[in-house]
């Protein structure tokens, strides 16, 4: 999960990024990432192929982190 939370703050800007250049362009366009990513990916679908996994599993895994952080703060290394 700390591999996924790194990857996340560096993909929320670039999502942002390419939200801001499809509406430019009108939505029009079939780009791809390196990677062969399409550049209308959501965020958590780039980091959880980051970490070999689905985008809703990654969701699903920071869920249960999150849970166990808000139930135990004093063994979190991390807050989700």
């Amino acid at each position: 999960m700390a591999l996924g939370l790194d990857l996340e703050a560096i993909e929320k800007p670039k999502a942002k990024e390419r939200e801001h250049q499809g509406q430019k362009s009108g939505g029009r366009g079939k780009k791809k990432l390196p990677g062969n990513l399409p550049a209308s990916i959501d965020t958590r679908d780039a980091v959880g192929a980051g970490v070999g996994m689905s985008g809703k599993t990654y969701e699903r895994a920071k869920a249960v982190v999150r849970d166990a952080d808000e139930r135990n703060p004093a063994v979190s290394c991390r807050r989700v």
